[in-house]
């Protein structure tokens, strides 16, 4: 992975080999250490998507998309994020994802340019959220 130089001129250097954190779990973190390729991940995110029971169930791929917190966690998990501390914790290093069922669109954004902390790379992330769901609304207008 990399991270911007601490310099402030922007440009992008390697941090030096990965850690692998697993090592020194004694508890389960739900996927924590899992790897696979873009193409392969993309492969879940679109099963999830279509809901084609190639992953998971069909009832579990609907509770994955009913709201799991109540709006009392809800607000405590927005003030959890205000504080950039907190944000490193949760996030982790997997690539930017998102699942739209109700848009029939899903994203996966891949780069080597460790998250949450560089802001250019949250930038491009939105920017190209952003290109995806108007393509899709393009298309859509053409059919």
């Amino acid at each position: 992975m990399s991270i911007r130089d601490a310099n402030g001129s922007g440009k992008v250097v390697h941090e030096g080999p990965a850690i692998n954190s697993t090592k020194r779990c004694t508890d389960c973190f739900g996927g924590h250490g899992a790897y696979a390729s873009m193409p392969d991940y993309f492969k879940i995110l679109m099963s999830l998507l279509l809901d084609d029971e190639k992953v998971l169930k069909k009832e579990t791929t609907k509770m994955m998309f009913e709201p799991q917190l109540s709006e009392e966690s809800i607000e405590a998990q927005k003030k959890l994020w205000t504080d950039p501390a907190n944000t490193k914790l949760f996030v982790g290093e997997f690539p930017p994802t998102f699942v739209d069922r109700e848009a029939s669109l899903c994203g996966l954004y891949g780069d080597q340019v460790k998250l949450p902390r560089d802001t250019k790379t949250g930038e491009m992330i939105t920017l190209f959220e952003k290109a995806m769901y108007k393509r899709s609304m393009e298309k859509k207008a053409k059919m």
